[in-house]
């Protein structure tokens, strides 16, 4: 029945409610939630897989020391 679909629709098309600020999400993993929660499926990460490779390469990344900060102020990323 289209009453039954009505709580469907509106999960299609409600916007998805923004991180709190207070948990601090990196920008990247926001990124990367934001867009396995797209609405759209040509958004969303083709698979799981794909999402858990993005998640593994940013938990590698931010395990890695602090960026140190060289002449200049200069973050060196190697």
């Amino acid at each position: 029945s289209v009453r039954a679909l009505s709580p469907l629709r509106s999960v299609a098309t409600m916007p998805v409610p923004a991180l709190p600020e207070e948990l601090a999400v990196p920008e990247h993993l926001a990124a990367a939630l934001w867009r396995a929660l797209a609405k759209s499926p040509a958004e969303r990460y083709a698979s799981a897989r794909e999402f858990a490779q993005t998640l593994r390469s940013w938990r590698a990344l931010s395990s890695r020391a602090a960026p140190q900060k060289g002449p200049g102020g200069l973050i060196d990323l190697s």
